[in-house]
């Protein structure tokens, strides 16, 4: 029930997408190995109808997922067990890059919790992917809980019509994702992020997507042709 519930809410969301679309976008869709790569890629094209290609176009990347238990989601609370240290919380994404210090401070002993927008440190909304955020004394990580971002833009179309999307922006077979229903009344239990993710391609005039599976350590190319 759970999974089933997840997957219509994806799929309305992908419906919603497509329609206000003339037309939905032509699609190759094929997976190769050459060259050798660690986890998974996208590389795509986009196009007119002609085959000019589309710069500029923003892509975003949605993820999509399966349902793994009802235990509790990850805490977001550290216990400050010395009012004399201070205590520094920052983002880090898959890599261990600082994205953003959101605190900085020595405060009395007892629970902290601090709350990420989602933004970087230029304001700007983080790109989808999983990030983590850290609570740290002295240097060292007390403690960290994940935050996924899912459906924001990850990079544009070059000049060519051409994109990429790295392993960094698709972290296929993370867990826990705790998910809520649309509405933020229901908690619908921790999930895992499965190989398909749907595209989204936006610019003035332009919105369309695609639905894609991956294949670990192969790359995904793609070609569209948006009317």
């Amino acid at each position: 029930m759970r999974v089933g519930l997840v997957k219509v809410l994806w799929m309305l969301a992908l419906v919603t997408l497509m329609g206000c679309e003339r037309e939905i976008p032509s699609l190759v869709d094929r997976t190769d190995d050459d060259g050798e790569i660690q986890g998974y890629m996208i590389m795509g094209k986009l196009s007119d109808r002609i085959g000019n290609p589309l710069k500029e176009i923003a892509v975003s990347v949605i993820y999509d997922y399966v349902f793994v238990d009802d235990h509790a989601p990850p805490i977001k609370t550290y216990q400050v067990e010395q009012g004399s240290d201070t205590v520094v919380v920052q983002v880090v994404d898959r890599k261990g890059f600082p994205l953003r210090v959101l605190f900085r401070d020595q405060i009395s002993s007892g629970p902290l919790t601090v709350e990420w927008d989602r933004k970087d440190a230029a304001g700007n909304i983080a790109p989808s992917s999983v990030y983590h955020v850290q609570y740290l004394i002295r240097n060292e990580v007390r403690h960290s809980y994940p935050v996924t971002i899912s459906g924001t833009v990850v990079t544009y179309s070059d000049s060519l019509g051409q994109f990429t999307i790295p392993d960094d922006n698709l972290p296929i077979d993370f867990y826990p994702v705790p998910l809520s229903s649309s509405d933020g009344s229901r908690y619908l239990g921790n999930h895992r992020i499965i190989p398909y993710v749907t595209l989204r391609f936006t610019a003035e005039g332009i919105n369309n997507g695609a639905y894609l599976s991956l294949i670990k350590n192969e790359i995904k190319r793609i070609e569209i042709k948006i009317s």
